[in-house]
């Protein structure tokens, strides 16, 4: 159980933190819309590997859109995740504590 435990604890730490990430994506993913949006600009440099070619603002914005929404659809899933292991850790722990308390009350008598 205590492999387990731990096991669970990495994950759950794992997932919180791509939740953050995802977050943070998100966050720096609508500052740019923004921007393009403020600039009035009717197109934008974007980067294709080492070069960078023009591209309309709207189809630039709709690309930063798709991404948000995919993450979206990440975090969704991530928080299931989330749910799940800290369940799973919550239960595993009040298990181990009632194993180690009836193991406890069995040898005091």
């Amino acid at each position: 159980m205590d492999t387990q435990l731990k096991e669970k604890k990495e994950e759950l730490g794992i997932t919180n933190l791509s939740l953050t990430r995802l977050a943070q994506q998100n966050k720096v993913l609508e500052l740019q819309i923004q921007e393009i949006t403020n600039s009035g600009n009717a197109n934008v440099w974007e980067s294709c590997g080492k070069t960078f070619l023009t591209t309309k603002s709207e189809d630039y914005i709709s690309k930063l859109k798709q991404q948000i929404n995919d993450n979206k659809d990440s975090i969704s899933n991530l928080k299931k995740k989330q749910n799940y292991l800290e369940t799973t850790v919550k239960t595993t722990y009040d298990n181990m504590r009632q194993f180690l308390g009836s193991e406890a009350t069995s040898q005091s008598a």
